[in-house]
């Protein structure tokens, strides 16, 4: 017969020279020992049974799932809410800029066009950015305006006045001449320009 197999090599007693046989562990029965590891555990953790257990782990999954969902919820309800308050103040604003253009001045023909200027200009202080686009925009305002040689710009003469230039003075000017009768107004020009 075989020899049941050992686990540890025989030792040499250093005094006596004399040899122990090695241990053998006990016989076990490992599925009863496992069995008996998983209730022990189990009754440590204040459960009867696995099912038990899965049955709890089972109802706290559910429950943060249902929480996942009012907390999604709630992000969505947040978002909405932080829209529409951006909705507002932006009206708001446009309200506020309105009304400062008012008060400068700006006539109700030309009120969206300062206001989107003046956004684009300063949008820290809508007061200055209005400021600098009726400087630079007179007539939003309703106010004459005149060309750089001083005429008066009315609807029929965006270019300026400076009709005294006859046809044959036209074409004795030069480029540079052209070039500023062009400039200061470009109807006249594309008139003798024919």
């Amino acid at each position: 017969m075989a020899e049941p197999a050992t686990t540890e090599p025989a030792t040499t007693e250093p005094n006596g020279g004399q040899t122990t046989p090695p241990a053998t562990p006990p016989a076990v029965d490992p599925v009863k020992s496992a069995e008996e590891i998983q209730q022990e555990f189990l009754s440590d953790l204040g459960f009867q049974s696995a099912d038990e257990l899965k049955a709890v782990i089972d109802s706290q999954k559910a429950a943060e799932d249902a929480n996942k969902t009012e907390v999604q919820k709630a992000q969505e309800e947040l978002a909405k809410e932080q829209a529409s308050k951006g909705e507002l103040n932006d009206q708001l604003l446009n309200a506020n800029a309105q009304l400062a253009a008012f008060k400068l001045g700006v006539s109700n023909d030309h009120l969206a066009d300062a206001v989107a200027l003046a956004k684009i200009e300063n949008v820290d202080d809508i007061g200055k950015g209005l400021e600098a686009v009726i400087a630079r925009n007179p007539q939003f305002t309703g106010q004459p305006v005149n060309n750089p040689n001083g005429s008066a710009v009315v609807d029929k003469n965006l270019g300026g006045s400076n009709e005294s230039v006859t046809a044959e003075e036209f074409k004795s000017m030069n480029y540079q001449q052209r070039v500023e009768l062009f400039n200061l107004n470009p109807m006249l020009y594309s008139q003798l320009n024919k």
